[in-house]
């Protein structure tokens, strides 16, 4: 009987050779379209944001994984204890971590830094020493034998929070466009950029608990929380967001002095949303109270942001600035337009009216609380760090504070290929001007490519005005300046033209499209190219 079975069987493949396969394959469609609807495999529809976080996991898995090699090698091999890395800054927190543990507290005066005189710990940014100690408390019950081993994993610890919470900021860039399993995909691959980027990973290494190692993470967690309250619906939700934004900004300001990369990023993005007409009342208030919370973390904590250089700074002042700009046009603005009737005004958009009568009336204001030298002073110092930064005498001799040629950024950014194209540096540059043509979407084909070129061109003459050494384009000669200053006139004035036109026409409602999170993104991409034009040490951002 088994024997006739097989026999059928064979029979029937005998007999209809193409008819089977073609059974085959209509069953797969089947299984196919089935599996698209989520009945063959719903676990993974149904758990898909389980699958996102294991990858996730992994990924801070492999950071943890690569920082953390070279650990058999931080003992001394006289004594047989820990050790910290080759670094020098590392030490002189490790120093007062030690101090910290065995006292409770730091000591006023460190004797051992500015001999004979000492230095005011009071106006330092001790946040970091001490989270090494909270750190190493808690290590201690997983088997840490000393602070010095403590500090050694400690920045490893803290760049997997920091890799976690780029992620969520990432995703939270992206979700509204993309939709969230867009958004996961983009933001895990840019976790995983993070997380094996060679320019980071001599400052997030095991042995070098350096600033920024801890920085990192209130970066993103006050860019998220910034992005969370723009986006939120209710007020309170913003509120809250935006008191999140400006703890998690003065925590960073009490670590790293490179806090100023949260103003930086914000402040363009906050006044262009304002130019653009997407700020209102509530924005306002979310704005007020970012900046009330930081300033208040700052001054509360430390000695070293005293509240009048908080106001005069050109990163926090300039926020401050932003917001007495659109608060002079919500309240003011309306009960004074009626008296500026000439036809030459009325051309301007309200908006650059408000602008330039708040800068006035902030000039007459500094001018005589903080001379007459304050404004031209704040002038130079713009410029200086735009152009030729770090050229104190003091600075100079740090290598790390000098400026970079393009040859650095070839070399941060590579891996080379064909012996010549730094592969990595090419894909930011190209995905960078994509990135810009999708946010200005809302224009006609015609204005992008004007704007797009004209990105384009700024990039091209902001990072390679400054190409080498033994060349014109040295970064100091008249021809690189020049090119320098085009690049910033030609997009500034093609933004400008258009801005106007649609002013003009009365389109200013499809400006409103353009989105937010597109425009901190592209803030926070501008400010670190410059940054990173500036000095070899910001090449990381």
């Amino acid at each position: 009987m088994t024997e006739q079975i097989e026999n059928n069987n064979i029979s029937r493949i005998t007999l209809n050779p193409i008819s089977a396969p073609k059974q085959e394959n209509q069953n797969l469609t089947e299984e196919i379209k089935q599996d698209k609807e989520g009945k063959i495999f719903p676990y993974l529809k149904k758990n898909y944001n389980f699958l996102v976080y294991i990858i996730l996991a992994v990924i801070v898995f492999l950071a943890v994984k690569v920082r953390t090699n070279n650990l058999p090698n931080l003992r001394d091999i006289t004594t047989g204890e820990w050790s910290l890395g080759p670094d020098l800054d590392p030490f002189l927190f490790l120093r007062w971590a030690e101090y910290i543990l065995e006292h409770g507290s730091l000591f006023s005066v460190d004797l051992m830094r500015y001999v004979p005189l000492g230095y005011e710990t009071s106006s330092e940014l001790v946040l970091h020493p001490h989270l090494m100690v909270w750190f190493h408390k808690i290590a201690v019950i997983f088997g840490s034998e000393s602070i010095t081993q403590s500090s050694a994993v400690y920045p490893v610890f803290m760049f997997a929070l920091a890799v976690i919470a780029f992620f969520f900021f990432s995703r939270k860039l992206f979700i509204d466009s993309l939709g969230i399993k867009k958004a996961n995909i983009l933001a895990l691959i840019a976790s995983l950029l993070l997380a094996t980027s060679p320019s980071i990973l001599g400052r997030t290494i095991a042995g070098i608990p350096e600033k920024e190692s801890s920085a990192f993470i209130f970066l993103f967690l006050a860019l998220y929380f910034f992005i969370s309250a723009w986006k939120a619906k209710s007020l309170r939700a913003q509120l809250l967001f935006a008191l999140g934004a400006g703890i998690s900004t003065g925590l960073m300001a009490l670590v790293w002095g490179g806090y100023l990369f949260i103003f930086l990023t914000i402040i363009p993005t906050f006044f262009i949303a304002f130019l653009l007409g997407k700020v209102d009342k509530n924005k306002l208030y979310l704005g007020l109270i970012f900046i009330t919370s930081t300033f208040l973390m700052m001054l509360f904590f430390t000695a070293r942001y005293p509240l009048r250089d908080l106001f005069a700074s050109v990163a926090p002042g300039s926020f401050v600035l932003v917001l007495f700009i659109i608060a002079f046009h919500l309240f003011i603005y309306p009960k004074i337009k009626n008296r500026l009737q000439s036809p030459k005004i009325q051309k301007i958009p309200p908006k650059i009216i408000s602008t330039i009568i708040s800068l006035f009336i902030i000039a007459i204001i500094a001018t005589i609380f903080l001379g007459p030298s304050f404004i031209p002073s704040q002038i130079t110092a713009i410029t200086n760090d735009l152009i030729n930064p770090a050229t104190t005498r003091l600075l100079q001799t740090v290598s790390e504070n000098k400026q970079p040629f393009f040859s650095i950024w070839a070399d941060e950014f590579g891996p080379i290929i064909f012996n010549k194209i730094p592969l990595t540096f090419w894909i930011f540059f190209i995905s960078s001007v994509y990135l810009f043509i999708k946010m200005i979407k809302v224009f006609n084909k015609k204005e992008r490519i004007i704007l797009s070129s004209a990105y384009t061109i700024f990039l091209l003459t902001t990072l390679f005005s400054r190409f080498s050494e033994d060349s014109k384009l040295d970064g100091i000669t008249t021809l690189s300046l020049s090119l320098y200053v085009l690049g910033f006139i030609l997009l500034a004035g093609s933004i400008g033209f258009y801005y106007y036109k649609y002013h003009k026409n009365n389109q200013q409602g499809k400006l409103q499209k353009i989105e937010f999170s597109l425009l901190i993104l592209f803030s926070f991409f501008l400010v670190t190219i410059f940054a990173g034009r500036g000095a070899v040490r910001f090449l990381l951002m």
